[in-house]
């Protein structure tokens, strides 16, 4: 089995989303919360390759 760095990557491969998907969905998931997302399709890939996710608190939003 291919373990990822981080959580985001084995999720996006699990769901099929491309990173503007992921940025999209939570994105509007702030949205309907009365919340702006600074992220973006450069946040992810960073979270991705460096297994950081210090600026990430919405682990729950992507159920």
């Amino acid at each position: 089995m291919d373990l990822e760095r981080h959580p985001l990557a084995h999720l996006r491969r699990q769901h099929r989303w491309s990173m503007p998907d992921l940025v999209r969905l939570l994105r509007a998931r702030a949205q309907r919360r009365g919340l702006r997302s600074g992220i973006d399709r450069n946040r992810i890939w960073l979270w991705e390759a460096t297994g950081t996710s210090r600026c990430f608190d919405g682990k729950g939003e992507l159920r």
